[in-house]
């Protein structure tokens, strides 16, 4: 686990330091509960005038969990023949 220290510490004594540390962990426990859900690949397909190849929904999907992204939504299996070959291409 890597710990992340406040830019400007006041970590000059060994309890400010130890109170530091036991900050970021505490910032680096939170942050590992945060999971991550996007619906750009269904939801946001829902908008007028919006229709995403299927080469597009690749390349966004390896895009968000480039970011780190923990879910992704990609649409419906069997609704359409466009989201049939994302996720037999994904």
């Amino acid at each position: 686990m890597r710990f992340l220290l406040k830019k400007n510490s006041k970590a000059d004594t060994r309890e400010g330091i130890f109170h530091e540390l036991q900050e970021a962990h505490y910032r680096e426990v939170a942050m590992s509960l945060v999971k991550l859900y996007d619906t750009t690949l269904r939801d946001g397909t829902q908008a007028e005038d919006i229709s995403f190849l299927v080469e597009d929904k690749i390349r966004i999907a390896h895009r968000l969990d480039e970011i780190g992204v923990h879910y992704i939504e990609g649409g419906w299996p069997g609704s359409n023949p466009k989201d049939v070959s994302f996720f037999k291409d994904i």
